[in-house]
């Protein structure tokens, strides 16, 4: 709907916006490219600020498309060609930089998705093997605790750079600073904003002195 809007906005006719949210099909591989189906609304919002200012014939507008990681640099030297001539980049032309756009953050948005989900699992099925051993009576529950280890760079988002190092009890859960609660990194329960992209892990130490402690002290009496 955000991209049908855009489209029409700024005068587009309906199948021109129509092609933009499905794609343009590819002389070369037959295949839909471009399209923005998959891209999240904060995504398409930065593709369109692009498209305009690549569009609206102001250099130091136009020099933004330079700062973009996700840009094909290979029309580099159409829009710096359009800059010097003091001229919007227009047609065909913007149509596949714009295409590129979308594509390369199609892939950004993909891997971004195949890390959440490859984290889900992995710390979905180590908690689940924890919890195996407790119930074949391996490990007491009391005895375990969980410890919160962010990936400690500047990419950690600060919710979890609060929670580096916390430990709670094997059936308790991390409560981050945005309130939200947490089992383990990539909770599935968690808000998205608290899993998405995570790169945390969780380190359960087991108490095994205490255990025999107890069972000691159970034997003396």
């Amino acid at each position: 709907r955000q991209a049908l809007e855009q489209g029409l906005a700024r005068g587009a006719s309906p199948r021109l916006t129509a092609l933009d949210v499905v794609g343009r099909q590819s002389r070369v591989t037959g295949r839909r490219e471009g399209g923005v189906i998959g891209l999240t609304r904060y995504q398409i919002e930065f593709i369109e600020r692009a498209r305009v200012h690549l569009a609206s014939g102001y250099p130091e507008l136009m020099k933004k498309y330079f700062e973009l990681t996700t840009r094909d640099k290979r029309f580099d030297r159409t829009v710096m060609a359009a800059i010097r001539a003091g001229k919007p980049v227009t047609g065909e032309a913007l149509t596949k930089i714009v295409g590129r756009l979308r594509d390369k953050n199609l892939l950004l948005r993909g891997e971004m998705l195949a890390r959440t989900e490859t984290m889900m699992a992995l710390s979905s099925a180590r908690d689940e093997a924890m919890r195996q051993q407790i119930e074949a009576g391996k490990v007491q529950a009391q005895d375990v605790t969980k410890v919160w280890h962010s990936a400690g760079d500047s990419r950690v988002r600060h919710t979890h750079r609060v929670l580096n190092g916390k430990s709670v009890g094997m059936d308790e859960v991390f409560q981050s600073p945005s309130g939200a609660l947490l089992r383990f990194p990539g909770d599935p329960r968690a808000p998205i904003s608290e899993i998405s992209g995570c790169r945390c892990r969780l380190e359960y130490k087991v108490d095994h002195i205490g255990a025999v402690v107890r069972r000691y002290r159970a034997e003396v009496v």
